[in-house]
């Protein structure tokens, strides 16, 4: 597929999830290759800085083993984009995507809007939560849609990023101390992160990714600390945009609610 690099993540030992994303890949016609998924153990020095001290212990106490080893692997690819061991831009895609039929040539066009403008597409992911209050909206082609949430949506498991979004993303902050969606979140409200989401949704996903980070099901009653409880991001989001966007946000989370 042209100049297009995906890089999978995959913990050697699941097998049976690499065999099965490679059907699918290899299904639409794309070329990838497979990344080792970091885990406490088997951390990059210059990684594991973001995460634990001089003593191993991590700055969290919020994020579980899974979720920290899940978040510097995404981390460490994006090292790799930003000294251009590998090519910007790239596409990240977890295990447990799941690519619709027509999203090679999502992934394609993208890529040409990356490589036209990098400064204003930083990062594009190919799933998305919802239309919540569009700050900006282009078209793609047909039926598709590329936009710009007030509030960027949740979910790291299919997205391309360019190598000025990796250098934003790994300035946004010294110290990870919650999970990497609430990161890209706040590295968009906080800084100039440039997010971008397709409408409708091109890659989907499976349940499998959240048992393999969450085995025990701990982070489904867990209280969210302050830092990214949704009343500070629409803190954050009203300074960056207006109220208007902040009560638009509002009325469509209840009217998805309503759904």
């Amino acid at each position: 597929m042209g100049d297009i690099h995906i890089i999978v993540i995959n913990m050697t030992q699941h097998e049976e999830r690499k065999r099965i994303i490679r059907e699918k890949l290899l299904s639409i016609g794309v070329n990838f290759h497979f990344f080792n998924a970091c885990t406490e153990a088997h951390m990059p020095e210059n990684i594991r800085k973001y995460f634990y001290n001089e003593n191993n212990v991590p700055y969290s106490r919020f994020m579980l083993p899974g979720e920290i080893g899940c978040y510097a692997s995404h981390l460490a690819i994006m090292h790799e984009i930003a000294t251009e061991r590998l090519p910007s831009p790239a596409i990240i895609m977890e295990d447990d995507a799941d690519p619709t039929p027509g999203s090679r040539k999502i992934f394609q066009i993208a890529y040409r809007l990356m490589k036209e403008n990098p400064e204003k597409y930083n990062y594009i992911n190919f799933h998305h939560g919802g239309i919540k209050s569009i700050v900006e909206k282009n078209r793609l082609c047909d039926g598709i849609s590329i936009i710009r949430n007030c509030i960027p949506s949740y979910g790291t498991f299919c997205y391309m990023i360019n190598k000025i979004g990796s250098i934003k993303f790994i300035n946004f902050m010294s110290r990870r101390i919650v999970p990497i969606d609430e990161d890209i979140i706040l590295s968009s409200l906080t800084g100039d992160m440039q997010i971008w989401e397709t409408t409708p949704a091109i890659v989907g996903h499976t349940s499998s990714q959240e048992n393999a980070i969450d085995p025990d099901g701990i982070r489904q009653n867990r209280e969210r600390p302050h830092a990214i409880r949704l009343k500070n991001k629409l803190g954050l989001a009203r300074a960056k945009y207006g109220r208007l966007h902040e009560l638009r946000y509002r009325l469509s989370r209840k009217l998805w609610k309503l759904k």
